[in-house]
């Protein structure tokens, strides 16, 4: 810890004399670098991709009552070098120039509505302040699997921009970005309830739950079986297999159960801001990337 810290602190006081070494740290031991050191990694891979790119700018007509069905019209047709652009922000009924602030005033507006339980498109965590995509989005409509994509590239294109936004989704979606694994205790923070029961089946004798490698998934009062592992509804939950079926519905819920709609997220946000290069920050990191210091009035802790 030390040693990582002389690192960190000698990177930082002398930035020109580590390039080439930060570049080899970054892509093999990127752990052992701080946030602010990787950051600075980070601006200067986006000024390179910035380079040759769409040199135009996007005008946008928005009005704030329909921020996101007017931004979701207007960019979701956009190729992803046309997003890389400058925005140009004007709000109906407003007068004003664009100079950065309306465009960060776009950003949080957007990252707000997004949420909007008109739409469908996220649930909220049991501790009430955070977000994960909801599994019955579809009930808003054939296009909700591109406004996950609309809605990753939006929030690509504010790293991209360097605008922070108001949105905080539940920790699994972070590692899922940035590529990390997903865990048993990732479920922790999305649905506490869930964990405790899967953690109580870890600690305790399961013969008496008389039930088979399943999950069930609630369809509008239609409670369908999902197997977990191929033939599961005819093989008993046991203390031997115990750690099989957590392992699996922990990752049916985090991951299984939401994969198209994530997958058109992710397919939005790496658009802007390849994969490559957002999985030198961590999970802790990214939530700091997109949205700045929490708020600890949140009952969710970033540090979590």
């Amino acid at each position: 810890m030390a040693n990582k810290r002389l690192i960190n602190k000698l990177i930082k006081s002398k930035p020109a004399l580590f390039v080439n070494e930060l570049e080899g740290l970054i892509r093999h031991m990127p752990n052992l670098l701080d946030f602010e050191n990787k950051r600075v990694y980070f601006r200067k891979e986006l000024q390179k991709l910035r380079r040759g790119q769409y040199q135009g700018s996007v005008e946008l007509f928005i009005r704030r009552d329909n921020i996101f069905r007017d931004s979701y019209e207007q960019l979701s047709k956009r190729n992803p070098d046309e997003l890389k652009a400058r925005f140009h922000v004007n709000f109906n009924g407003e007068r004003g120039q664009d100079a950065g602030g309306l465009t960060r005033d776009f950003f949080i507006e957007l990252s707000r509505e997004m949420f909007n339980p008109n739409y469908s498109l996220f649930t909220l965590s049991s501790s009430g302040a955070t977000y994960y995509p909801n599994p019955k989005s579809h009930i808003i409509g054939s296009d909700h699997l591109n406004y996950f994509k609309f809605i990753g590239r939006i929030i690509g294109k504010a790293i991209f921009d360097e605008c922070l936004l108001e949105c905080y989704f539940v920790k699994a979606l972070y590692k899922i970005i940035s590529g990390e694994e997903l865990s048993i205790k990732d479920l922790e923070d999305f649905d506490n309830e869930y964990y405790n029961n899967l953690k109580w089946c870890l600690e305790n004798d399961v013969a008496c739950l008389m039930t088979t490698m399943v999950v069930e998934q609630d369809y509008y009062g239609k409670v369908e079986e999902i197997e977990l592992i191929p033939g599961g509804r005819s093989i008993p939950l046991t203390n031997e297999n115990k750690w099989v079926y957590v392992e699996k519905i922990a990752h049916y819920r985090l991951y299984k159960s939401i994969a198209k709609q994530i997958d058109k997220f992710l397919e939005g946000f790496y658009e802007l801001v390849p994969k490559e290069l957002i999985s030198i920050f961590n999970f802790k990191e990214l939530e700091l990337l997109i949205s700045g210091l929490p708020n600890f009035d949140r009952k969710y802790h970033f540090l979590g």
